[in-house]
């Protein structure tokens, strides 16, 4: 067992995780404005993409997802039409906290919601998103297509066990996450809220239109 590959692993997971992108903007968003559940659920969806596109990558079934350009053009248009769709929903949600404050903003929004909003803001609603947001985001890809080649002389077994490690680093960052986020829950009005919000909303649509600019010009 080459085990000095296993806490890189785990330390790749974390990395991945940490740094403040589309993802971890949601995480925020959706765990102070909601409940610290459904922040939860979109980082466990995240890192389950994560996981998954190491196995992918490591077994060589990942060149498909690399040779052909079409396939990146695709994503970056896929990813940036949903970054900007919840960007622009952050951004009027944000313009409703100030208008009417949090709760009469959360009853209006309930009263007025269609089928498919109402299953976008369910746990597994969620949890789809996390997996939609890393799936779509071509960074994402590039990175592990460029990372496994440190995984791939690994035994099989071995690869599962890197894939479950990379898995448990990126979801033990989403916990610490979530902790300063429950801490952080205590101190929020419905000002600070909309502020976030609309942060937030701000950075998705700049990820989102970013995205749909790449594809729009061929990746």
């Amino acid at each position: 067992m080459n085990l000095p590959l296993l806490p890189q692993a785990y330390a790749t997971g974390w990395l991945v995780a940490a740094p403040i992108g589309p993802v971890n903007l949601e995480i925020i968003r959706r765990s102070l404005t909601r409940r610290l559940l459904c922040g939860l659920l979109v980082g466990l969806g995240a890192t389950c993409v994560d996981a998954s596109y190491l196995i992918v990558f490591t077994t060589g079934f990942g060149h498909v997802l690399t040779t052909y350009p079409s396939l990146s053009r695709g994503l970056y248009l896929l990813g940036g039409a949903l970054l900007t769709w919840i960007g622009i929903g952050a951004l009027r949600e944000a313009l409703r906290y100030l208008q009417r404050g949090m709760e009469e903003a959360h009853r209006i929004e309930s009263a007025e919601m269609t089928r498919w909003a109402r299953f976008a803001e369910s746990l597994p609603g969620h949890f789809l998103l996390g997996i939609a947001m890393t799936a779509t985001n071509p960074m994402t890809l590039a990175f592990w297509s460029s990372l496994a080649l440190n995984f791939a002389e690994l035994p099989m077994a071995q690869r599962f066990l890197a894939s479950g490690l990379v898995w448990l680093g990126a979801f033990s960052w989403v916990l610490t996450l979530m902790a300063l986020l429950a801490f952080a829950r205590r101190w929020v009005g419905a000002r600070l809220y909309a502020l976030v919000t609309s942060a937030g909303g701000l950075c998705l649509l700049y990820f989102g239109l970013r995205f749909l600019w790449r594809g729009v010009m061929g990746g």
